[in-house]
């Protein structure tokens, strides 16, 4: 059976309709004390220049594999319209073991994605209504990737 691919490095097309759905939710403010980040993925178009050059999405995603994590590692820049850009998975120490891990055991081309859409809390941890808030965005962006195994990390 063929595998629909929809690339989330593109501004277009299904992840497209999923960040207008995200946004919406975060305009009727279900979480009103989180931030909407612009990207909430790896590889975004905001990063995928310097992933790029670092040998990671060169030419595709690796969609065997989707890892689903929490907590990017840098404080965003919040822009005038409340939506915070980051790059995401690089800067703390964990981030820097993940990374390593992911490079050394052939992962580095797999999808990585936030659970938690919008937000920044630093330091704390993330309520349930906040993860469950997200969880269909979480769903269909685990259809949009169609991966064959998903990790949950952190």
């Amino acid at each position: 059976m063929d595998r629909i691919v929809h690339d989330p490095r593109r501004l277009d097309g299904e992840f497209t309709k999923l960040f207008y759905d995200i946004r919406k939710c975060k305009d009727d403010r279900k979480c009103p004390q989180l931030i909407s980040r612009r990207f909430y993925f790896e590889p975004n178009p905001d990063t995928i220049k310097k992933w790029e050059k670092e040998g990671i999405y060169c030419k595709d995603i690796d969609r065997s594999v989707m890892f689903v994590c929490e907590g990017p590692g840098k404080k965003p820049t919040v822009t005038e319209n409340n939506s915070a850009t980051l790059q995401c998975w690089n800067n703390t120490p964990q981030d820097i073991v993940f990374k390593e891990a992911r490079s050394k055991y052939k992962f580095s081309n797999c999808y990585i994605t936030n659970t938690v859409k919008c937000g920044y809390k630093k330091g704390k941890k993330h309520s349930k209504d906040e993860i469950v808030s997200c969880m269909e965005f979480l769903v269909k962006e685990i259809e949009l990737v169609n991966p064959l195994v998903v990790v949950g990390v952190g």
